[in-house]
């Protein structure tokens, strides 16, 4: 699960390009008969039932849980999982660049702490 959690937001960017680039270039190819038309078909559905999977379980959880003022805000779903795949594509960078530099967490604030930097500031 978390191999694929990681791959998915790196191919994000990828997958909605595609999308994006295939629905810019006009409008979609129609063949002479079914089997021509599957790739198409097939691309179309994967694409809504993605978008789908995306939206509908927020959606759903916000009613449930009678969070009204979210529901604006679940169109915008696949504006967050952009930024989680900017996130993951920095992560890599930094991992394959900078693999030992740690600049998520800054460290020996607590009081309890061996440099007792929290103590210090007091």
């Amino acid at each position: 699960m978390v191999p694929g959690t990681v791959v998915s937001a790196l191919a994000y960017p990828l997958g909605i390009g595609l999308a994006v680039w295939h629905l810019a270039a006009g409008p979609l190819p129609k063949g002479p008969d079914a089997l021509s038309n599957l790739v198409t078909a097939t691309g179309t559905t994967v694409f809504v039932a993605g978008l789908g999977a995306m939206c509908l379980p927020a959606l759903v959880g916000a009613l449930r849980r009678g969070w009204w003022t979210l529901l604006p805000w679940v169109p915008m779903l696949p504006v967050y999982y952009g930024l989680v795949s900017l996130a993951a594509w920095l992560g890599l960078l930094e991992w394959l660049l900078a693999p030992y530099r740690w600049n998520k967490t800054e460290h020996g604030l607590s009081a309890t702490s061996r440099t007792g930097a929290m103590r210090r500031r007091r």
